[in-house]
């Protein structure tokens, strides 16, 4: 039950989880699609804000950590100053697995291919298949692991964190994604740590631009297919694909005539050519298809569903 459980959580809507799932094509075969898995769990900006001993960053924990005991304390639950810790010493410790993005001091650690079957081999302590399965998910012939190392820490620690602080983890996730939407005494707090704290914000955006930015969020793809159908008529989008079609026999022809390239490089160059998938207008999806009860699948027609590892504190921007 321990495995299973932080991992049927994370099927929820928004919230996100520990890390973010993408959907996509293999660049070596554009119709095979790949899931890539990428590391997460942290709400501060980044992982310098948990580790660093810069007295601002160390401030900013204890401020953090007043903020979760507060949605704690509105969500009445038992122990907010308890369960605000237990938070902060999770997402620390995911912190510290982390690999540091490219131009940190730290080199990044290269990805991982590995079959979804043997995801619970490489990785053991998180139940895969619960997690995957009602998205979907389990369908990919590969998976992606972008930080191999963070995963095979988090899985680790799914067993090792006591239930009840993944519980008070992914509760303070959901009341920070959801506050805008359920009560001012959510909203405020959020706004007071993300906004003013964080960012410098002096007031909140008004509502319509966070009514904006939730549409674009979830409804992005449908909303843009209907500005399409009204501004770029079939007719545009043959024109469109003709000039891509010319620019491509133009660049066929520059490699064939190009007597400075080896016989072997110009080979090359015509194969690369070749496999050009030329596409204009609305996406047309493909890959794989996501769970309509969970919608949690982030591909190329089914970006609306997605919970990101990261909440988005734009709502307060």
């Amino acid at each position: 039950m321990w495995r299973s459980s932080p991992a049927i959580c994370l099927q929820l809507p928004r919230g996100g989880g520990p890390f973010e799932a993408q959907v996509s094509v293999d660049a070596s075969n554009l119709s095979v699609p790949v899931v890539r898995l990428v590391q997460g769990g942290t709400l501060l900006p980044d992982r310098s804000y948990y580790l660093s001993a810069e007295p601002a960053l160390v401030a900013i924990r204890r401020q953090y950590q007043v903020y979760l005991a507060t949605i704690f304390r509105v969500a009445a639950r038992d122990k907010p100053e308890r369960d605000a810790a237990a938070v902060l010493a999770l997402e620390t410790r995911l912190a510290a697995a982390q690999i540091p993005a490219a131009g940190d001091s730290a080199a990044p650690s290269p990805g991982g291919t590995y079959p979804f079957m043997r995801l619970g081999r490489a990785f053991p302590g998180f139940d895969w298949n619960a997690w995957a399965e009602p998205q979907g998910i389990h369908r990919a012939p590969n998976v992606m692991v972008a930080q191999p190392p963070f995963f095979a820490v988090f899985a680790a620690l799914v067993p090792e964190v006591p239930l009840d602080t993944w519980r008070a983890w992914l509760t303070s996730r959901y009341l920070t994604a959801m506050s805008p939407f359920v009560m001012s005494e959510l909203a405020n707090a959020r706004f007071e740590f993300f906004g003013r704290i964080l960012t410098g914000q002096v007031e909140p955006r008004p509502p319509w631009k966070r009514a904006v930015a939730l549409v674009s969020e979830f409804l992005g793809d449908w909303i843009g297919r209907r500005y399409v159908d009204r501004h770029f008529p079939a007719e545009s989008r043959t024109r469109v694909l003709a000039i891509a079609r010319e620019v491509v026999a133009a660049n066929r022809e520059a490699i064939k005539e190009s007597a400075w390239m080896p016989a072997a490089a110009r080979a090359e160059g015509l194969r690369r050519l070749s496999t050009i998938e030329l596409k204009g207008g609305t996406r047309t999806g493909g890959g794989i298809t996501t769970d309509s009860t969970s919608g949690q699948t982030t591909s190329s027609a089914t970006s609306a569903g997605r919970a990101p590892s990261r909440i988005d504190t734009g709502w307060n921007a």
